[in-house]
């Protein structure tokens, strides 16, 4: 893998690389809190989400809200206490707005395993196929991601849950967290001094990883192992659904590691062609499944992921992840990228000042005023891929 083939692009003002090319981000400059009565709100809004969600319905703590006399005022003090200054500046809120519009596609389920579709999918001459994060469909806001992708691509579009059903936002309401997990805030220092700080605030953050993105018990029950056989097994359905052409993945968060081992060689590989797996050509050469029949992938801030998963990657893969980001350091991709068979791999970094959360690219889980313009930037970046490998046939 070569450098010129890692090109990255920093949305907003202290990119430092002379050669990177520079893209005007209306986002730099201080984040705005969320205050206490639009966090209420958004957790009202929850209440009103379609069917999906439905042991999320009952809340009653709007009632409180609207208390009237001193009592009331006593006890609406007590509620806002966690939302001063100094606690609300713990982390930026997950916003949620968009997930009171309901989505354009349809929900099915084929032996036993759910998907999300937009557009028409049957017989397409591409499709693409997304997997989620790690809040699966319990987030309306990943189905009006697909809705996007589908916008804005044109092309149809299969939302498969990277979690079996099993989200990590349903662990956490299980203990009693109505809000969803979130990161450490984004530092406003510059990135000479505010790198230890935030690393050692991650660290202790994700020490503590029942109130973080991940929950110890969720991540023994989502082992790689796990994951990679209902992410295998759900492109195989919808491949049998839909019998598409030939198939795109594009992964985001939990589920964009994923993407990685999908790009592995095909099993119908040139038996004269050196290859380090262990399985026969002549074996699998009348074998062709779903996999054989993916064209190309797309990782949008890969989490848990390791060198390893980048020696998966023989087929074009476009990395997009967001600088200063604890989770996926620049190092494992700088180092991932060096470790790629294959010859065609881009990358291209998000830069921001403060440093953009992780999950950043899902529209409606940050406000804009956290992560501005980039999820739709992301999709934009996804549109031009996705044309050029296209192209390419």
């Amino acid at each position: 893998m070569t450098d010129d083939k890692m090109e990255d692009i920093h949305l907003g003002d202290d990119s430092d690389d002379e050669n990177t090319e520079a893209v005007t981000s209306a986002d730099t400059g201080e984040t705005k809190k969320v205050d206490a009565d639009a966090s209420k709100t958004v957790g009202t809004e929850e209440t009103t989400e379609e069917t999906h969600e439905p042991e999320t319905a009952k809340n009653p703590e709007p009632k409180d809200e609207c208390a009237s006399g001193k009592d009331s005022d006593d006890k609406a003090a007590k509620d806002k206490k966690p939302e001063t200054p100094d606690s609300s500046s713990e982390a930026p809120q997950l916003h949620k707005t968009s997930t009171s519009i309901p989505p354009k596609g349809a929900t099915s389920t084929v032996n036993d395993i759910t998907f999300y579709t937009v557009g028409e999918a049957k017989n397409c001459d591409t499709l693409i196929v997304v997997l989620t994060n790690y809040l699966g469909f319990q987030s309306n806001n990943n189905l009006l991601c697909a809705d996007s992708i589908h916008e804005t691509t044109g092309l149809p579009v299969v939302l498969i849950d990277s979690t079996g059903n099993n989200p990590a936002m349903h662990v956490m309401r299980l203990k009693g967290d109505e809000e969803l997990p979130h990161l450490p805030p984004p530092q406003t220092k510059p990135k000479s001094q505010s790198g230890p700080s935030f690393l050692g605030k991650f660290k202790s953050w994700f020490a503590g990883s029942v109130s973080g993105f991940f929950d110890d018990m969720w991540l023994a029950a989502h082992s790689y192992e796990k994951t990679i056989g209902i992410v295998q097994s759900s492109i195989e359905q919808v491949y049998q659904v839909y019998t598409p052409g030939q198939i795109i993945v594009v992964g985001y968060g939990f589920g964009a590691r994923y993407v990685l081992p999908l790009l592995k060689r095909s099993s119908l590989f040139n038996p004269h062609e050196e290859d380090d797996e262990d399985s026969s050509p002549w074996e699998v050469r009348d074998k062709a499944n779903a996999e054989d029949h993916i064209l190309s992938g797309v990782a949008v801030n890969p989490s848990l992921t390791t060198l390893d998963d980048f020696k998966h990657v023989h087929k074009p893969l476009l990395f997009i992840y967001s600088d200063d980001n604890e989770m996926l350091p620049r190092t494992t991709v700088e180092q991932g990228f060096r470790l790629i068979p294959g010859k065609d791999a881009e990358r291209k970094a998000i830069s921001q000042n403060p440093p953009l959360p992780h999950g950043f690219a899902i529209p409606g889980d940050y406000s804009e005023d956290v992560v501005g313009n980039n999820p739709q930037e992301v999709f934009e970046m996804i549109d031009k891929w996705v044309k050029a490998q296209l192209t390419k046939e």
